[in-house]
């Protein structure tokens, strides 16, 4: 642990917003639990955790690296172009793998529901979805959605998979309410996929075996 920098590490994640707007740190090139006996871990851990919760209101810029972790940083991939080449690369590579894998099918996403469909998942019950009426339909309340927890369960009906497959997407969404900082953000750019299982499958080895076979 002690030879990974992890302060560059959490740094670039904000390329990963694209990713999911709450990435997990977990660096590609460990395949160990982390030793908790490093003597620089504490210290790293600290920094790691000012930077993710550097939300203030009352800040200008909030929620914007803290200053100090900034200094003497080099990005990985300096030139924008590339870096957006190299997204895309991950994107596709881990999409195409995760398709193999586990069996999934990639569908397309809907981008703003029904509000009366019941399908926009109200998360805690308090957040503010993204709204709007088309102007041929005043009448019609649509929401931008928050996640397709409920959407991706009706999907596998509407598409009629059979047991032992399943679908995945490309979800975007919006969330207003989200506290904007270094790890986080209003826009949503994260993979959904659900799977069609027998009831016989609906145990821990099962399990097991799908999450073995995403990390392969």
């Amino acid at each position: 642990a002690d030879s990974i920098d992890f302060g560059s590490y959490i740094r670039d994640f904000n390329i990963s917003h694209i990713f999911s707007n709450r990435p997990t740190l977990v660096h590609p090139n460990l395949s160990l639990t982390l030793s908790f006996q490093s003597s620089h871990f504490s210290s790293l851990f600290n920094n790691i955790l000012k930077m993710a919760t550097n939300f203030s209101r009352g800040t200008h810029l909030a929620g914007l690296p803290p200053k100090e972790t900034l200094e003497n940083y080099e990005p990985s991939i300096p030139c924008l172009i590339t870096k957006e080449e190299a997204l895309l690369t991950i994107k596709t590579t881990f999409e195409n793998n995760l398709k193999k894998n586990v069996n999934l099918t990639r569908v397309s996403a809907p981008l703003f529901l029904q509000k009366d469909s019941g399908f926009n998942d109200n998360l805690n019950g308090v957040e503010r979805p993204a709204t709007f009426a088309p102007r041929d339909f005043p009448d019609i309340h649509l929401e931008v959605p928050f996640s397709l927890a409920k959407w991706k369960r009706w999907a596998l009906h509407y598409y009629a998979v059979e047991a032992g497959k399943g679908i995945v997407t490309d979800f975007r969404g919006l969330r207003c309410d989200d506290d904007v900082d270094f790890t986080h953000s209003l826009y949503v750019d994260q993979w959904d996929w659900e799977k069609h299982i027998d009831l016989a499958d609906r145990n821990v080895e099962y399990l097991k075996a799908t999450v073995k076979s995403i990390y392969k």
